[in-house]
């Protein structure tokens, strides 16, 4: 799991997420052989979420996330909750106490980390399971200018939890 975590940040790393190729051989160093071309778009699609509301209570709320990552201009907090439970869920926080979930899965995904590049665009970071026991690394990007959320998967490796 540690090696997929590396893995997909060192390439969140390259990518900048959107256009800071001069990291690329920074992170060439890190881990020999990875490229941009280990990982492939498999969606892009408009942003969905399927739960929304409103906090009434946000310090009890967000106990559950382990991960809190306020914008830059502190107008949204992105909230991850990385595996504690056996569900994984990524939720947005407007400052007036807004929440959308944008991202949730049962035991075969975890979302490990994510942050903010401006304050429209934000990564999440995680691996998905398959059934055969192999995982890979997943990124998603998100962009609420464009509304926008694409997801990058990295190569198949053995799963070693």
């Amino acid at each position: 799991m540690k090696r997929i975590l590396t893995y997909a940040t060192a390439v969140a790393t390259m990518l900048c997420i959107a256009g800071c190729s001069h990291k690329e051989p920074i992170v060439q160093e890190m881990i020999p052989g990875i490229s941009l071309q280990d990982f492939t778009i498999e969606r892009e699609e408009d942003i969905k979420t399927d739960v929304t509301g409103v906090i009434e209570d946000p310090e009890t709320f967000l106990t559950g996330f382990s991960i809190q990552v306020k914008s830059p201009d502190d107008a949204r907090t992105l909230a991850i909750s990385s595996g504690a439970e056996p569900d994984s869920q990524v939720m947005l926080i407007d400052k007036y106490n807004n929440f959308e979930r944008l991202l949730f899965c049962g035991t075969p995904c975890s979302w490990n980390t994510g942050d903010w590049i401006d304050n429209y665009r934000f990564y999440v970071l995680g691996s998905e399971e398959y059934e055969n026991g192999l995982r890979a690394p997943v990124i998603h990007l998100f962009n609420l200018q464009s509304e926008t959320h694409i997801t990058y998967y990295g190569p198949t490796i053995q799963n070693d939890l």
